[in-house]
């Protein structure tokens, strides 16, 4: 059981104005705080000596930092004659605090803490000798006494405190250290994650965005990665190829690839994830590999509970800030506007690179070299290809291409036999439409729209509206001849008029004729 120690922190205080304070650990001058009050300072203090010295069961050392000790103050005086060259300054006498205590062999310990100096002696008196030799040696070393500017500067301040702070904390047991030790000797990677392989190419007709990747990732500057675009125009293929290409650049790194919600299960034990975590980015920081999240959105959706606001993805926030963990991750742009909102700055911590569809004149060839290299056995027409291009273009346009195209193929091709097969432009059409719901007559230009037998539908069912009947035959007209707008919805109506005059009946005649149910 871990037992809790109460160390007394001493910090020492140097106000220089009513907006400027420096606060400084009395036996680490070297650390420097600005404006921070002496608690968070300690605080810091004992957090920092906690990682490098309890957990590593060095107790002595880490009391040695907190010392009982009994400070008085005091100043002493220091007297300098005149400078050689008397234009630089007269008989000066400056005064300096210090603080003091008696150790426990009764002999005597000094600091002066605006030069960070200290001095050992037998008796108090000796101290200020002691410590006026080793001001002079200060003054000598840094070159003081040729230039008089910094001969003022050891008299800047207002006032000096010495303050001591009481911070508790736990020494663990030796079998408490076994088993931290163990924890922190576990390899969390494999458990949460899974190597890239370099395999074959995937990813065609990126010749620009993957060398903008490679100079990213072979760069002198360790910063993260961040992919824009939308769902399917390539994002993932893309973080996928540069890591098969780069294979001598980058040397034995290695990409991990995850999602949020899987780092939340496997790190997730009895005391929640943070601990975990922090071991995972120490790991990544080690090994020096790269971490691959699917998508930045979700993990500011993971890992905060009620008592701890902290998502994941602003748990990183140092260790991306500093350099230490290398993050690939991906987003659509209402995402990033999202997480923008959600965490302002996030999104500077990362070089950004937007990815956008491919030209449409390349997403048949694209489309046709992935397939080849997917399912080698299976013959794909060209013609096939391209009309899925052009039915998803038309009336799917909810995600980028051609990752939407390729995805669709696939998905057929999965389903055939394993024997060499072939697909052809019917069966793609055929397959389209039993999966949008749309009908054959009208995405296939190879089907006929008989526009009298679509008349003597409407006029079957409704009666007396032959206006609003042929603005509905032109419309579907308009569709089969592709002569509606690109890129807009097929048709927005506005059935307007009196109650009982046939409104919903048509609409109900419409939808019949479209998807067979009304």
């Amino acid at each position: 059981m871990a037992n809790l120690f109460s160390l007394p922190i001493w910090t020492t205080h140097l106000r220089f104005s009513q907006e400027i304070s420096l606060v400084s650990p009395l036996l680490i001058p070297e650390t420097l705080s600005v404006n921070t009050s002496a608690a968070n300072l300690a605080k810091a203090l004992i957090q920092g000596l906690e990682k490098s010295k309890i957990e590593q069961g060095e107790y002595l050392e880490m009391l040695l930092q907190a010392p009982a000790l009994s400070l008085e103050k005091a100043q002493l005086i220091l007297s300098l004659k005149a400078s050689r060259k008397h234009f630089l300054y007269p008989d000066l006498t400056l005064t300096f605090d210090y603080s003091y205590t008696q150790l426990p062999n009764q002999e005597y310990l000094g600091f002066i803490p605006i030069l960070g100096i200290e001095g050992y002696a037998k008796t108090p008196e000796e101290l200020i000798t002691v410590l006026q030799r080793n001001i002079e040696l200060e003054f000598s070393r840094k070159k003081r006494l040729s230039d008089v500017r910094r001969l003022i500067a050891t008299q800047w301040y207002e006032n000096i405190d010495a303050q001591k702070q009481v911070i508790e904390t736990h020494f663990h047991s030796l079998s408490e250290l076994a088993n931290l030790h163990k924890r922190k000797d576990q390899q969390w990677l494999p458990k949460i994650a899974q190597a890239l392989t370099r395999k074959q190419q995937h990813c065609f007709g990126r010749k620009t965005e993957l060398e903008q990747l490679q100079r990213a990732l072979t760069g002198k500057y360790n910063r993260s990665l961040l992919l824009v675009g939308r769902a399917g125009v390539g994002k993932s293929a893309l973080v996928e190829e540069v890591y098969r290409m780069s294979a001598k650049q980058i040397g034995s790194i290695k990409f991990w690839e995850t999602t949020a919600a899987r780092l939340l299960q496997k790190l997730t034990v009895e005391t929640g994830w943070e601990e975990s975590f922090g071991q995972l980015l120490e790991e990544l920081s080690q090994r020096g590999d790269i971490l691959y999240v699917r998508n930045l959105a979700q993990l500011f959706e993971v890992g905060a509970y009620v008592g701890n606001p902290i998502s994941m993805a602003e748990f990183m926030r140092e260790s991306l800030a500093l350099g230490s963990v290398r993050l690939i991750t991906e987003c659509t742009d209402e995402e990033l506007a999202t997480i923008e909102a959600r965490a302002p700055g996030y999104t500077s911590l990362f070089q950004i690179l937007r990815v956008e569809s491919p030209p449409l004149t390349q997403q048949s060839d694209i489309v046709s070299r992935r397939l080849r290299v997917s399912h080698p056995k299976q013959n794909l027409s060209k013609e096939a290809i391209e009309e899925t291009l052009r039915l998803q273009h038309r009336y799917a346009l909810y995600s980028g291409f051609p990752g939407k195209t390729v995805h669709f193929l696939e998905s057929i091709l999965n389903q055939e036999d394993k024997e060499e097969s072939a697909l052809d432009r019917d069966a793609v059409v055929l397959l389209f439409c039993e999966e949008s719901g749309m009908p054959r007559f009208l995405v296939d230009s190879r089907t006929p729209l008989k526009l009298d037998e679509t008349r003597q539908f409407f006029q079957s069912r409704l009666f007396g509206q032959n206006t609003a009947i042929d603005i509905i035959i032109n419309l579907l007209a308009s569709v089969k001849t592709r002569l509606t707008r690109p890129g807009k919805p097929i048709a927005s109506l506005l059935f307007v008029g009196p109650t009982g005059v046939g409104k919903t009946e048509l609409a109900k005649a419409l939808a019949e004729f479209m998807f067979g149910d009304s």
